[in-house]
């Protein structure tokens, strides 16, 4: 059986809310799992320090 990791490379998620919380925890989460994510929050500083995050795991 494929690992979840392999099964959700390259896919796309869009995570509302992602600038903290559960919605910044999937985020990273999904980052981490080589998912290609699309951000969307209320707060332009905080959305872009989540996105340097996942953008630093080089995937």
């Amino acid at each position: 059986m494929p690992e979840l990791k392999d099964e959700l490379q390259n896919k796309v998620a869009i995570i509302t809310g992602a600038s903290k919380g559960i919605g910044a925890a999937t985020a990273r989460r999904m980052g981490e799992l080589g998912v290609k994510v699309v951000l969307t929050a209320r707060s332009q500083d905080l959305i872009q320090k989540i996105s340097d995050e996942i953008n630093s795991l080089g995937r």
